[in-house]
């Protein structure tokens, strides 16, 4: 039987934690992440460490430090899985990346799955303070606040333009960001505010296949 990934046992699972966090906090969009999200992480499997060495040592191990290990522990596992779905969808990530990780690598021989159909629709919330706000529905579902079914998140790409100008671009295959949730709060950098910001997402599957991409979106960056 293959091992849990993260380990079951809890010595285990920190230390795969650790191995983890630290491979991919160099370079999070290698791997489909972002700094916030490796820095949130890192922050789980240090509260993690400390509540299990509490629970641990005779002198400080009683039924609360246990509970809070525990809980600690459920976080850290369900907070790592979702780290590793977004890894092993990123349409970059090799075998050779997952065992690195200690993911688990994919079948010779992968049962088909197909990429998605349908599109997102992208609604810009507002801007401002350096954020976008985002609200993904499907094209073919608008009322509802679901992913497709078989959909992991969506491929983001953005453009920012000078006020005026138009409608950038979109390369195949260019984005910014994977997003598992269909409400988001996308960082901008500093100099948006006045400029034109353009949105483009597409769905994309478990197994890293993304489908056809939505009509454009755009805001005009508030300060």
């Amino acid at each position: 039987m293959a091992q849990s990934i993260p380990p079951e046992r809890d010595q285990d699972a920190l230390d795969w934690a650790r191995i983890f966090v630290g491979i991919v906090s160099l370079h999070p969009e290698n791997y489909g992440l972002s700094s916030e999200q490796c820095s949130a992480f890192q922050a789980r499997v240090d509260s993690y460490g400390a509540l299990l060495l509490a629970a641990t040592e005779p002198g400080t191990r009683t039924r609360v430090t246990v509970q809070l290990k525990n809980g600690a522990r459920d976080s850290l596992r369900g907070a790592a899985r979702q780290l590793i779905r977004i890894v092993d969808a990123f349409p970059a990530t090799t075998d050779a990346t997952r065992a690195a990780l200690s993911m688990h690598v994919r079948d010779a021989v992968p049962t088909p799955i197909p990429a998605p159909a349908t599109q997102p629709i992208v609604n810009i919330r507002g801007s401002g303070g350096g954020v976008a706000r985002l609200l993904l529905r499907d094209r073919a579902t608008p009322d509802k606040p679901a992913k497709p079914r078989g959909v992991l998140g969506a491929l983001i790409a953005t453009v920012l333009t000078a006020p005026g100008e138009p409608t950038p671009e979109f390369p195949t295959g260019s984005f910014q960001a994977i997003v598992t949730r269909t409400r988001h709060r996308l960082a901008l950098p500093p100099d948006s505010a006045g400029k034109t910001l353009w949105v483009q997402a597409r769905w994309i599957n478990h197994r890293g296949m993304p489908g056809p991409a939505s009509a454009i979106s755009s805001v005009m960056v508030a300060a």
